[in-house]
């Protein structure tokens, strides 16, 4: 089976094209990494997963109900890899917190201005009555 590369800017409004990842005790650093809000650099070869790690990351924070069904399997294959990470996602995903994101690419020489210009490409804060149903 062949995988484009992932394109965060794009790939993000379809969480479909990242539920294909197979979290491994290396990718799973960038995971945590956008959890925690780290200012981070992630180095390594090309095709190696670091978008992919980090797109699914930042479906994690962003919690957004529409994301759900595609972030399933790969929860579920997290539990097998990181059982701590796994019940932390779960635990996001119960309490209705949700988080927004700003994809920037390439260098930025002003990144205020960057930001400011930048579109947020997270959904909006989700139905508040419908914040309890929330399932992993």
């Amino acid at each position: 089976m062949l995988l484009r590369s992932v394109n965060l800017r794009y790939d993000l409004a379809v969480p479909e094209r990242l539920s294909h990842y197979r979290p491994t005790s290396r990718s799973l650093a960038v995971v945590r990494s956008v959890l925690e809000a780290d200012a981070t650099m992630a180095v390594a070869a090309y095709g190696s997963g670091k978008s992919l790690a980090a797109g699914v990351g930042t479906l994690i924070v962003r919690n957004d109900p529409a994301a759900r069904a595609a972030l399933q399997p790969v929860i579920q294959r997290l539990s097998m890899i990181d059982g701590e990470l796994y019940e932390e996602v779960v635990e996001r995903g119960r309490s209705g917190a949700w988080g927004r994101s700003v994809v920037l690419a390439g260098y930025e020489r002003d990144l205020a201005r960057a930001l400011l210009r930048a579109p947020s490409n997270s959904p909006p804060p989700h139905d508040w009555e419908r914040a309890g149903e929330t399932s992993f």
